[in-house]
């Protein structure tokens, strides 16, 4: 059974089955990238989230979360199953372009000569990149958790802590 939404009117009639209709294939579904629902939920004998590839109206590939939903018989065997999709593919070509993004941002911030850091509400490093070791003489992973002043030579340190505060919306004294 499916719902005018599965779009069942594009399948010739006889050959119903959700391979045909959402994989335009003869055979069952059942890779380990591509995993049958069905088969997953008698396996576990609980409702289960796979994703998917499927075609559209059009041919195009799409990216599908699938819930699937046991229905057993006074047994305890799986009998039937209600099954859903949510079209995903906007979200994963986001996902992909947000990544595609961080490491182009990752690569300029680590190929940089300067240093680049970022400090948390108190002003200590949670994060620098590796122009650290020729600056500050420490390896990122040394001065990640160190307070940002202790790298401010002690002169300038009073207007250091104050353009810290300023920066970090803080009203409280830095050490």
């Amino acid at each position: 059974m499916a719902n005018s939404a599965a779009g069942k009117e594009r399948i010739a009639p006889g050959i119903m089955t959700c391979y045909a209709l959402t994989h335009r294939s003869s055979k069952p579904c059942g890779t380990r990238e591509h995993p049958c629902p069905l088969e997953v939920v008698k396996k576990k004998k609980k409702p289960v989230i796979v994703e998917h590839i499927h075609y559209d109206k059009d041919g195009n590939l799409r990216n599908f979360e699938v819930h699937a939903y046991p229905i057993f018989d006074s047994n305890g065997n799986v009998v039937q199953m209600i099954e859903y999709c949510l079209d995903t593919t906007e979200h994963r070509q986001m996902e992909n372009k947000l990544q595609e993004s961080e490491e182009k941002y990752r690569g300029l911030v680590e190929n940089t000569t300067d240093i680049i850091y970022s400090v948390d509400m108190a002003g200590n490093i949670t994060s620098v990149n590796k122009a650290s070791k020729a600056m500050l003489g420490l390896e990122p992973e040394e001065a990640i958790g160190r307070n940002v002043v202790e790298f401010i030579p002690r002169k300038t340190r009073p207007k250091a802590k104050e353009y810290l505060r300023a920066g970090l919306g803080r009203k409280e004294a830095y050490r």
